[in-house]
């Protein structure tokens, strides 16, 4: 038997993206990333593409910008819209484009689209990793201190 990479029980496992990191879980620890894949164990769950996976490596990876709720509300009421029509206009709930509004949710990758395009904004930005990463790999191991010493010395 295999055992869950969060908690460590054994049982039935299913593939889960959590943090951008592909982990096999338990029923418990699903609630901590996306499900990858179904099994005949886990019926009801729908699989899911991850869609912007993190990668160490320095891939491009795109995340949300710190001040996405404020170019959201910014760019709803210069369209003089309410919250509610902007949720029916995206078919979304109110309470959902409160919360954006508000800071308090941070919008997955489906919606910051439906926002971009409706709103024309753009609340995503491009992030590459720096390539501290690419130059110290080594056939040794590395430790997260490693990397925070490289880090410190380039800046």
């Amino acid at each position: 038997m295999q055992e869950c990479e969060i908690c460590g029980k054994t049982g039935n496992l299913i593939s889960s993206l959590v943090e951008g990191v592909t982990l096999k879980v338990c029923p418990g620890c699903l609630r901590f990333g996306r499900v990858l894949e179904t099994s005949e164990e886990f019926p009801k769950i729908k699989h899911q593409k991850a869609k912007n996976k993190k990668d160490v490596f320095g891939e491009e990876t795109i995340i949300i910008a710190p001040n996405y709720f404020k170019k959201v509300k910014s760019a709803r009421e210069k369209k003089g819209m309410t919250q509610e029509e902007l949720g029916k206009a995206i078919s979304e709930k109110e309470s959902l484009i409160h919360n954006i509004e508000a800071g308090k949710f941070e919008p997955p990758t489906e919606i910051t689209r439906k926002l971009e395009n409706f709103l024309g904004i753009n609340i995503t930005e491009e992030y590459k990793e720096q390539e501290i990463i690419k130059q110290i790999i080594t056939t040794e191991p590395l430790t997260i201190g490693d990397l925070l010493k490289k880090k410190n010395e380039k800046t």
